[in-house]
């Protein structure tokens, strides 16, 4: 008889937040935040026991600002 071995976890909270505001002549001013946690996979997308009892292997965030506008009438973005 094989013996299997078998893990299991969860993922951790993973957020987005973004603001932006329409200003006059067609600007919006945005911001952008969030943060994700990674978890390396096979092919397969089955994991190895050493790397879920790991745990999060590491992490993401991304912070954005900028502006948006459309000009000319819509010639110009």
């Amino acid at each position: 008889m094989q013996r299997r071995d078998t893990a299991e976890a969860w993922d951790h909270v993973v957020w987005s937040i973004s603001l932006s505001r329409q200003l006059p002549y067609n600007i919006r001013p945005y911001v952008t935040w969030s943060k994700t946690h990674i978890m390396l996979d096979g092919n397969n997308n089955s994991l190895r026991n050493t790397v879920i009892r790991a745990g999060v292997v590491g992490s993401a965030e991304l912070r954005e600002a900028g502006l948006k506008a459309r000009l000319f009438n819509g010639s110009l973005l």
